[in-house]
């Protein structure tokens, strides 16, 4: 067929984009926690003062939770579905943040009020 062209595309699920990119995600944290968890059995801590080391192996190990939560969430059909107001989390916020439990706006009230917590 002379002036047609074809293209070959694969549609994919966005949520099973964001399942692809949370896997991907939970690898490299889990790569990180363990490259940090070696440093904190070495002397020199990889070149890391004690504080700096503790806060990193701290986010590393929250991310590995916010992560493993999110591909909870999805294996029981309820990822993309806040927690707090049970509406549905828009794509967009996902794609930023894949392991988003909230809506915007419940998000913000819940920052809002762990700010007043001293």
């Amino acid at each position: 067929m002379e002036g047609t062209s074809f293209v070959t595309s694969t549609v994919h699920d966005p949520i099973e984009l964001l399942r692809n990119a949370l896997e991907s995600q939970l690898q490299r944290y889990t790569d990180q926690l363990a490259e940090l968890s070696g440093y904190s059995r070495q002397a020199d801590r990889g070149g890391h003062d004690d504080d700096t080391l503790v806060a990193m192996v701290t986010s590393c190990r929250d991310a590995v939770a916010d992560t493993t939560a999110a591909l909870r969430r999805m294996s029981e059909g309820r990822y993309g579905t806040c927690e707090r107001c049970a509406a549905g989390i828009p794509l967009q916020r996902l794609e930023i943040l894949p392991h988003a439990r909230c809506c915007a706006p419940c998000q913000q009230i819940a920052d809002r009020r762990s700010r007043r917590i001293p």
